[in-house]
C-alpha cells in the first residue's frame, strides 16, 4: 500500500493496520486482499465501498456472502483512477471541498447542499470572533441555502460537558444567535449538528431556544443513538404544543456510537437494533404531532429511506445524505439534500472522513442486519444487480 507523506494520525493508522492485516489473511466471505488494495488505493471509490469493507476491517467480523460477493462484481471502471494514499488525498473528492479560500469553495455548492463547516469544535487557541466570521460568510454567501453548524464550534467541549453555564458559555450563545438571526433575515435554514459530548444539558439548552426564537429557521438535532434522547424529544414536542410552535427537527442516528457506547454506556444505546428502532419511533412522534412539522431525515439505510417515504406526508420531510453516500438520490427519492463538508485545511477533512469511516466499523453493532442493509445500499449506489 501507498501511504501519505503526511503523518497518520491515530485513527488513519488503525485503519491502514486494518487493511494490511485483512490483506494478509482473508478468509471465505471476506473481501480478497486485491479487493481491499484497489478499493483504498484509488481515488475514486464510492464511500459506500469504504464503508462497507470498514465494518469488515475494524469490526473484526465476517459480512454477509452477498456482500462479500457483491465487492467482487464492482466493474473495474469504478477503480479507474490513479492510486494515491486513502487516507488523506481522497477523503477530499469522496467527502467535501477542500479550499484555502472559503469564498470560492461556496462558489461550487447548489441549492440543495447542506454547507457543512468540516470543524471538530473550538480550541483554546482559536479566536471565536474569526470562527463566527466564517460562519457569517457561509450564510450571508448567495449559493448557501442551507448551513449546518456545530454548538461546539462556539463553546469548547470541555464547558459543554461540564453543564455549568461560564461567560465563555454565554458568549457562545451570543454568537449562535446572531448567525441565527442573519439566517432568519435571509430566509435560509439552520441544522444544528449533532456532538459527541456524553453531559448534553447546554446543547440540549441552546438548541432549544434558538429553535423557539427563530421557528422558521433552526432546526434541532435528535440523535437516536442516545439512550436519553426519547425524554429529551418529549419535552420539545410538548414545548411546541404550549407555544404553539412548528416542530422542525434534525433526526439522526448518531455519528458517535463506536466509542461512547462504550466509555459511557448510560448514555449511548449499545446496539444497532436499539438505535434504529429509536430513530422510527421518534420520526413516528413528530409525525404525529398536531401542528405544522418539518423533518430532516439524515439516514443512508435503505430500508430507513423507503419506510419514510412510505410513511410520512410528502411535504413534511426531506431526505439528507452526506456527499459521496448518496443513497436517497439513486433511490429516486425527490428534493433529497446532500450534506456537503467544507474544510479549509486537508487535515480537518481528513478527520471528518476517517471518523465517518471508523464510527461504521463499530463491532458492538455489526450484525448480519447491517451487513445487509450496507449490501442494498452498495446496489443501488453503484446499479449492480
Amino acid at each position: 500500500m501507498r501511504t501519505s507523506a503526511i503523518s497518520l494520525n491515530s485513527n488513519s493508522q488503525k485503519v491502514m493496520r486494518g487493511i494490511r492485516h485483512v490483506s494478509q489473511k482473508s478468509t471465505p466471505g471476506f473481501y480478497s486482499p486485491s479487493s481491499i488494495q484497489k478499493a483504498f488505493e484509488k481515488r475514486s471509490t464510492p464511500s459506500l465501498m469504504k464503508e462497507a469493507i470498514m465494518l469488515r476491517v475494524l469490526g473484526n467480523e465476517r459480512v454477509s456472502k452477498p456482500l462479500g460477493k457483491l465487492i467482487k462484481k464492482i466493474p473495474d471502471r469504478v477503480l479507474d483512477m490513479p492510486p494515491i494514499s486513502w487516507a488523506f488525498g481522497p477523503i477530499a473528492s469522496q467527502f467535501g471541498t477542500v479550499n484555502s479560500n472559503l469564498n470560492e469553495a461556496l462558489n461550487g455548492l447548489h441549492t440543495h447542499d447542506v454547507a457543512d463547516l468540516a470543524k471538530e469544535g473550538i480550541k483554546d487557541h482559536e479566536d471565536p470572533k474569526a470562527i463566527e466570521a466564517r460562519h457569517l460568510e457561509t450564510i450571508r454567501h448567495p449559493n448557501v441555502t442551507h448551513m449546518a453548524l456545530k454548538v461546539s464550534s462556539f463553546v469548547p467541549e470541555k464547558l459543554l460537558v461540564t453543564g455549568i453555564e461560564t461567560p465563555a458559555y454565554e458568549k457562545g450563545v451570543e454568537m449562535l444567535t446572531r448567525i441565527c438571526q442573519e439566517a432568519e433575515k435571509l430566509s435560509k435554514k439552520i441544522y444544528i449538528d449533532a456532538e459527541g459530548v456524553p453531559e448534553q444539558r447546554l446543547i440540549e439548552k441552546v438548541q432549544t431556544s434558538l429553535g423557539m426564537q427563530f421557528n422558521n429557521t433552526v432546526y434541532l438535532t435528535f440523535q437516536s443513538v442516545r439512550s436519553d434522547t426519547i425524554k429529551t424529544f418529549e419535552r420539545y414536542l410538548e414545548l411546541c404544543t404550549k407555544a404553539g410552535l412548528s416542530v422542525r427537527v434534525k433526526q439522526v442516528k448518531g455519528a458517535y456510537q463506536k466509542m461512547e457506547s462504550l466509555v459511557y454506556p448510560a448514555f449511548y444505546n449499545p446496539t444497532f437494533e436499539e438505535t434504529d428502532a429509536t430513530f422510527r419511533a421518534m420520526i413516528k412522534m413528530a409525525h404525529q404531532f398536531q401542528g405544522e412539522k418539518h423533518q430532516f431525515i439524515g439516514s443512508m439505510n435503505p430500508e430507513v429511506i423507503r419506510w419514510a417515504t412510505e410513511t410520512l406526508n410528502e411535504d413534511e420531510y426531506v431526505i439528507a445524505n452526506l456527499k459521496g453516500m448518496d443513497v436517497a438520490s439513486a433511490m429516486g427519492v425527490k428534493g433529497s439534500l446532500l450534506y456537503h463538508p467544507i474544510a479549509l485545511k486537508p487535515s480537518e477533512l481528513a478527520k471528518y472522513g476517517v471518523r465517518r469511516l471508523i464510527e461504521l466499523g463499530n463491532p458492538v453493532n455489526l450484525t448480519e442486519r447491517r451487513s445487509h442493509v450496507v449490501e442494498e445500499g452498495l446496489r443501488i449506489r453503484l446499479g449492480i444487480n
